[in-house]
């Protein structure tokens, strides 16, 4: 005799219940909205190119800034997010030639 499952049996939660969140920001996304997951090589390498290009832009506008500016400490986070979106491209790029 074989037994139905149930919905819960199934997908692992009970209908109504909240699905399971995600740990971290959530996906990157491109600057027209996609996901980098569903990115071709091409549309990573462009985008890729673009997120340098902010990184070297904000490098010489905190260069170009006097020590003591209250604007600095805003670019550097700015900076550092930019950096790191820069490098999440990069392995995205590098994992898919692979």
């Amino acid at each position: 005799m074989v037994l139905p499952l149930r919905p819960q049996a199934v997908f692992g939660r009970r209908k109504g219940c909240a699905a399971p969140q995600r740990g971290g920001r959530g996906p990157s996304r491109a600057a027209d909205g996609k996901t980098v997951e569903s990115m071709s090589v091409r549309e990573l390498a462009a985008e890729l190119y673009r997120q340098m290009k902010r990184v070297e832009e904000l490098e010489r506008t905190l260069a170009a800034l006097p020590p003591g500016d209250a604007r600095r400490e805003a670019l550097e986070g700015e900076l550092r997010e930019a950096r790191k979106e820069r490098d999440q491209l990069k392995r995205a790029l590098e994992g898919s030639k692979a």
